[in-house]
């Protein structure tokens, strides 16, 4: 058992309390087929520019771009930090060849406008289910990843009669267990702290490119060094170099706590199939154990040869986990 796993086992004292089911609600406008500019000098493989369209819409208020293509009951990606939607591209036409496929960039992330406010995860939740409502798309299953997968989960507890099943990969839950590994003292993840600080910007302006790829793309949080390649990170700096990009990437770190004290206070335990994905030098079976806190029906994976960054390390296994998953629909 790693550090961080540890850490996460931790938290096993948090109780669960009651349930919420508020939330806005707002009209989602009609969708329009867009076309990419942070991954324009990206090649793409025939298999997924034959299946695949880049849109955006309006939904809570904010623009919302997603990339989506094949046919069949609908599977949803959410991305984390610090990607955008091209995270899911290696995995995307496998999973399209029985579903609809739809990956979102998050509010202020990748293409989706960038916005002062509103990155607590409730919000951001609302923003994915507008999203869908507006497409039409009542019922899907749901994979999300780092601080997308704590999107998902309020998502799923939110609205969890669009949820049919739910892969939550690489994350722990606020308010039972991220707290943990927030904490450095205890064998927690030092970035945490950092990139809520008010000198977070200051210290890596002109430096993002570096930083995020020695911290993340190539550095501790990912195992298979050689995974993302440089014309991923080029798609990733791209999008977090835009004015307020790095600035909307840190909000997501900068609103944990309130995650925690509003999960703590509204969640509900989820009653549909999770399975709890993490990588082996990485959260490992630390997120199963954080989400037997918050589901009724867990199961564990632990990804093999795998960082962070599950989605580019081992696509294939990852792959291959969630069509076992879903059922080959």
């Amino acid at each position: 058992m790693n550090k961080l796993t540890m850490a996460i086992s931790a938290s096993a004292v948090v109780a669960l309390v009651a349930s919420c089911n508020g939330g806005n609600t707002a009209s989602t406008a009609t969708s329009e087929k867009d076309s990419s500019t942070v991954t324009a000098a990206y090649s793409y493989d025939k298999s997924f520019t034959d299946k695949f369209t880049h849109h955006t819409t309006m939904a809570n208020g904010v623009k919302i771009h997603y990339v989506m293509g094949g046919k069949g009951d609908a599977i949803v990606l959410i991305h984390g930090y610090p990607e955008t939607w091209h995270t899911w591209h290696k995995m995307m036409p496998a999973l399209a060849e029985n579903h609809t496929v739809i990956a979102v960039d998050l509010r202020g992330l990748g293409e989706s406008q960038i916005t002062d406010s509103g990155y607590d995860k409730r919000n951001l939740a609302e923003d994915v289910h507008q999203l869908l409502d507006g497409l039409g798309i009542k019922k899907f299953d749901l994979v999300a990843h780092d601080w997308g997968a704590n999107v998902g989960y309020s998502l799923a507890n939110a609205y969890p009669q669009t949820v049919a099943k739910f892969a939550y990969v690489e994350s722990a839950i606020p308010g039972f267990g991220l707290e943990r590994a927030m904490d450095v003292a205890n064998g927690g993840l030092w970035h945490f702290g950092f990139f809520m600080s008010p000198y977070a910007e200051m210290l890596t302006a002109g430096k993002e490119r570096e930083f995020l790829t020695k911290w993340g793309y190539k550095g501790d949080e990912t195992f298979k060094k050689d995974s993302i390649e440089q014309a991923d990170i080029d798609v990733y700096i791209a999008a977090y170099t835009k004015p307020g990009g790095m600035t909307a990437g840190f909000n997501y770190y900068r609103t944990a706590l309130d995650d925690i004290k509003y999960n703590r206070a509204n969640m509900k335990k989820l009653k549909m199939p999770v399975l709890a994905i993490g990588g082996d030098h990485s959260f490992g079976p630390g997120v199963a154990m954080s989400m037997k806190f918050a589901a009724d029906n867990v199961q564990s994976a632990v990804v093999k040869d795998c960082g962070h960054f599950v989605s580019e390390e081992q696509p294939t296994a990852f792959t291959k986990l969630l069509l076992d998953f879903f059922g080959k629909k």
